[in-house]
């Protein structure tokens, strides 16, 4: 993991609002798992981003609340304002250069939702060079059949999928 970043998708407020019960994994249980690896890979002086949606067409002060962190007690990890669904193409911040400069070749993705913006950023990071890994108990989708083809048919196509435990197992890039 010597080159790696964990980049956690839409972990929001609004998101837990419209998003109520998300498949195939609870928030209690994305959130326990997300806390884990963003510690793990902080331990580490391993990159986190933090992403929050935050729609263009909304006054400021409700933009902020609408893209309040659920985890927000991890200190060091960066946010990345996003207004569309993938951070690596619609972000106030050019994510994929920052990366690159930083020498990050492959990238972890978490969050909700796994068949919008986890997937869309994860395919833009893999068109634009990176490795990515999909944690597949840190991500849900507000669909059940969504979820289930983005993990069978799509994913598969242009990473890997792990679980927490097998990131967290991980000690060196080799171990991949």
């Amino acid at each position: 993991m010597n080159h790696s970043a964990l980049i956690v998708g839409d972990l929001n407020a609004a998101i837990q609002k419209i998003v109520k019960n998300p498949y195939p994994h609870a928030w209690d249980e994305i959130e326990k798992n997300n806390r884990l690896l963003m510690s793990a890979f902080l331990s580490e002086a391993r990159p986190v981003y933090q992403t929050s949606v935050q729609p263009k067409f909304l006054p400021k002060r409700w933009s902020k609340a609408f893209g309040r962190q659920l985890i927000s007690e991890i200190k060091g990890t960066l946010e990345v304002v996003k207004f569309g669904p993938s951070v690596m193409t619609k972000s106030d911040f050019q994510l994929a250069a920052h990366l690159k400069a930083q020498g990050i070749t492959r990238l972890y993705f978490s969050g909700i939702s796994t068949s919008n913006g986890v997937f869309k950023s994860a395919k833009d990071a893999a068109a634009l060079g990176f490795e990515v890994v999909l944690i597949c108990d840190a991500t849900a989708d507000k669909n059940a059949s969504a979820y289930e083809k983005i993990i069978q048919e799509e994913f598969p196509k242009i990473g890997k999928i792990k679980s927490t435990k097998e990131v967290l197992a991980q000690r060196s890039d080799s171990a991949d």
